[in-house]
């Protein structure tokens, strides 16, 4: 049975965020390192601009099949401003069916204009439109028994079915549309073709440093009725269990529950305390999204638990981030933490998923390889060399010098060019073209593996749309997973399409000519050290606050929209945003100052001097200190943690132990709970000398020797007075 999204909204159940990224939260692209045709590349059309637009907005049945009539309705639009007469539509025909995928290709990129086969004439089987007025549009339906098309007999294979729009007295062809229809007769077997299809919920995000989003607007629109991704999860929502695969970016779910919080503050921004009277560490941001943004964001989320209960969830790096630069460039803690951050996403949304990755531009299969062991990788298989349709869903991807399947991925091939759809006039993607192009291409797929030495098996097939395909609103076209039922098609999830025979070629990566492998990594190395800069700085800031862990989250996410794959641009210049971002950081880990004296001496092997840490912070801190000398002939007592209080100051005696004699210069650095470093460093320089007690010794010792002088001598005048006194 099928389930159709509701539109009312279902209570959440899960968390809500409660917020975005305030500093840190600015989205920077990775480099664009795209080569040939990208997973996000449109397809080629060209737009009607003479003559009359006709569209095909219906077609039933979706395969020719004997004794049942085909009916085809749509619109004829006139795109020249001028006036038309005598308006007649007529279904086209070619008699001259295709088998093969290299056939079914010709016929898909021949000319708009191409002779496609015979006008079907007879009398009451073609639609008298009439006149139609400058700029107008008007309806069309035909219906044509099967007997007319004089197919009884005809071979399998794949027909070309038209519509022709005739005008005026002279019956010029003014308007026209096509599409391709498989012919299987019932006795006729064929091999399944494992079929996959990826539905993607996602779209470049960008976070403001205020925790907001660029164009939220935009990204909103998407989910409410009508958009595209509201119409994606319609669609998916007419799928039974194992038909199709939701692929999802789990930062979409971060921002849908700060919508419906309405709160894009970071979870530590609004000052707590039993009073209300905790200052806020940043001013809250809230009343961005409207009730309506609210509401449908809300519906949104319900209705992805509601269908992903039932069919296959996939789930990409958090933000589409760039697992393969930021595993080749070393950061394996960023990986981890962009796992984590997709995780818990997803957890807060009540859904659970297995990952897939979709790797973007030039390809590492010696970094794909590690990644693969956990997820699904896909690719276009404009990425791949020389891949062809025939070879199957399934590859290894390897390097050039590879020996073997050695260091190689186990990657899914998505096929590209199913991305065009049908053939054009008009638009070639719509949800109508792109399941007629699905029936057809899996039918030659099938003729072409019966016909070859090995009949039992076919290879498979993945569909994955452009970036911004939307299927449109109500699913215009028919049903597509009901159409899809055909024998020839077998559903499967996209890791059943990975590779499982050993001896299967390799698959070379693209590269582009003028950026080497290498190259291409060392443009994004700045790129990942500036998200590594946010992520490491966010620790130090959760340590001091003894927050929870919802702030390190909460750079976490910024991050990984650092290094997401879905933009391209300047890489270099991408670093320097982030960097600012760092910046900013750095001036609120500088609120907090160590403050020592200009010179300490030390008279003896030991002793102790002050200094003094302040917090200007709106916020208790705890912190500590590690002190260093230049020398390190000293040894430091250890310090324990002190807090520290909003605005004030804490004074710190340092003890200190020292040889002989030394000169050296003293550094006390800030520390947070966790063990790290920040801020500004205090030096001054320190001398002790046990000389300096020597030479009170020396002076003691001078001292009691002029003592006994003295005692001495009055002695000796006292005996003498005395000797004088008797002698008198």
């Amino acid at each position: 049975m099928r389930r159709p999204c509701t539109p009312a909204v279902r209570p959440l159940i899960a968390l809500v965020l409660l917020g975005a990224v305030v500093l840190a939260g600015l989205t920077i692209a990775a480099p664009d390192r795209s080569v040939g045709t990208a997973l996000t590349a449109a397809p080629s059309r060209e737009p009607v601009t003479s003559g009359l637009e006709v569209t095909m907005a219906s077609l039933s049945p979706s395969r020719l099949q004997p004794g049942t009539p085909v009916q085809v309705t749509g619109t004829i639009t006139d795109v020249e401003d001028k006036d038309w007469t005598n308006l007649k539509v007529y279904l086209v025909l070619d008699r001259v069916p295709v088998a093969t995928p290299d056939a079914l290709d010709t016929v898909l990129v021949s000319e708009p204009d191409a002779v496609t086969g015979e006008r079907i004439a007879d009398i009451g089987f073609f639609d008298e439109v009439g006149d139609l007025g400058a700029g107008a549009s008007v309806g069309y339906s035909l219906e044509v028994p099967f007997r007319l098309l004089d197919l009884d007999a005809a071979p399998a294979g794949v027909y070309t079915v038209g519509v022709h729009v005739l005008a005026d007295v002279e019956r010029v062809t003014a308007g026209r549309v096509r599409t391709t229809m498989p012919l299987v007769p019932t006795a006729t077997e064929l091999p399944p073709v494992d079929l996959t299809v990826l539905l993607p919920l996602r779209t470049p995000l960008v976070r403001e440093p205020d925790g907001t989003y660029a164009d939220l607007d935009g990204v909103l629109a998407q989910v409410a009725p009508g958009g595209r991704m509201r119409n994606l999860l319609e669609l998916a929502a007419t799928a039974e269990t194992g038909e199709t695969t939701v692929l999802l970016d789990p930062a979409l779910i971060d921002l849908l529950l700060a919508v419906v919080a309405d709160d894009f503050s970071p979870p530590e921004a609004r000052g707590a305390g039993e009073d209300g009277d905790e200052p806020d560490l940043q001013t809250p941001v809230d009343g961005v999204a409207s009730t309506a943004q609210r509401r449908y964001a809300a519906e949104f989320l319900a209705d992805l638990r509601s269908v992903t209960s039932t069919v296959e969830l996939l789930a990409e790096p958090y933000g589409a981030a760039d697992l393969t630069a930021v595993r080749e460039l070393g950061s394996r803690s960023l990986q981890r933490s962009i796992t984590r951050m997709g995780a818990l996403a997803l957890a807060r949304a009540g859904l659970e998923a297995d990952q897939v990755l979709l790797p973007a531009g030039d390809l590492q299969p010696d970094q794909l390889a590690p990644l693969a062991r956990r997820r699904t990788v896909v690719l276009g298989s404009e990425q791949l060399s020389g891949w062809d349709a025939t070879e199957g869903a399934g590859a290894w991807l390897a390097d050039e010098d590879a020996i073997a399947r050695r260091g190689a991925a186990p990657v899914v091939v998505a096929d590209e060019s199913l991305r065009q759809g049908g053939p054009e006039p008009g638009i070639t993607d719509s949800l109508l073209q792109i399941r007629q192009r699905l029936l057809s291409e899996t039918a030659v797929l099938a003729f072409d593996a019966a016909a070859s030495d090995d009949a039992s098996t076919a290879p498979g097939l993945v569909y994955l749309p452009e970036a911004d395909w939307d299927p449109g609103v109500g699913l215009a076209g028919g049903d597509l997973f009901d159409e899809l039922g055909t024998p020839w098609i077998s559903w499967a999830s996209a890791a059943a399409q990975l590779p499982d025979d050993e001896d299967r070629a390799l698959a070379r990566p693209v590269y582009p000519e003028e950026l080497g492998a290498e190259e291409a990594v060392d443009v994004s190395l700045p790129v990942v050290r500036a998200a590594r800069g946010i992520r490491s700085r966010a620790t130090v800031l959760q340590s001091l606050l003894g927050s929870e862990s919802g702030l390190l989250r909460w750079y976490d996410r910024a991050a990984a929209l650092t290094v997401s794959s879905h933009q391209g641009g300047d890489p270099l210049g991408a670093a320097e945003r982030a960097d600012t971002v760092a910046d900013q950081f750095d001036r609120l880990l500088g609120e907090v100052a160590v403050e020592g004296p200009d010179f300490v001496t030390l008279s003896s092997d030991s002793g102790s001097f002050p200094v003094t840490v302040t917090n200007n912070l709106p916020r208790p801190i705890t912190v500590g200190l590690t002190l260093s000398d230049s020398a390190n002939i000293l040894r430091f007592d250890e310090l324990p943690l002190e807090t520290i209080d909003a605005g004030d100051s804490a004074q710190l005696t340092l003890e200190v132990g020292a040889p002989d004699l030394a000169v050296t210069a003293v550094t006390a650095r800030l520390v947070a709970p966790n063990g790290r470093t920040f801020g500004r460093p205090a030096t001054f320089n320190l001398r002790s000398s046990v000389v300096g007690a020597v030479i009170w010794i020396a002076f003691g010792a001078g001292g009691l020797f002029l003592v006994l002088l003295v005692v001495r001598r009055l002695g000796r005048r006292i005996v003498a007075s005395r000797r004088s006194q008797v002698a008198s």
